[in-house]
């Protein structure tokens, strides 16, 4: 995935709205044979219930990895906070981030 990203980051280049390195990404992620949801409803849980569309995920692949896609020149500590709080473990490599915002690709 980080190879397919880098692929449309260099493609279109950096400074762009998020939507689109996400559309980029899924067609890059397409032409690979993997599946991939745009704008997936996630649930949360909340005191006990749970509410439907408590968010939505950038990109979902293969019902099994969380995409946040960020266009902006850093990870803020605000970025990192919102990664963290939406994968299961903060060491997880199964929730990688990509940072398209950049002049060149990063990790």
């Amino acid at each position: 995935m980080i190879g397919l990203a880098i692929a449309a980051h260099c493609e279109i280049g950096p400074g762009l709205l998020e939507s689109l390195y996400e559309r980029c990404l899924c067609h890059e992620l397409g032409n690979a044979g993997i599946g991939c949801q745009r704008q997936a409803a996630v649930s949360v849980f909340y005191k006990g219930g749970r509410l439907d569309e408590g968010f939505r995920a950038n990109i979902i692949v293969e019902n099994a990895i969380m995409l946040e896609i960020k266009a902006a020149s850093a990870i803020l500590p605000a970025h990192e906070a919102q990664a963290t709080d939406l994968s299961p473990h903060e060491s997880d490599p199964n929730w990688p981030d990509y940072e398209f915002g950049c002049a060149s690709p990063e990790r």
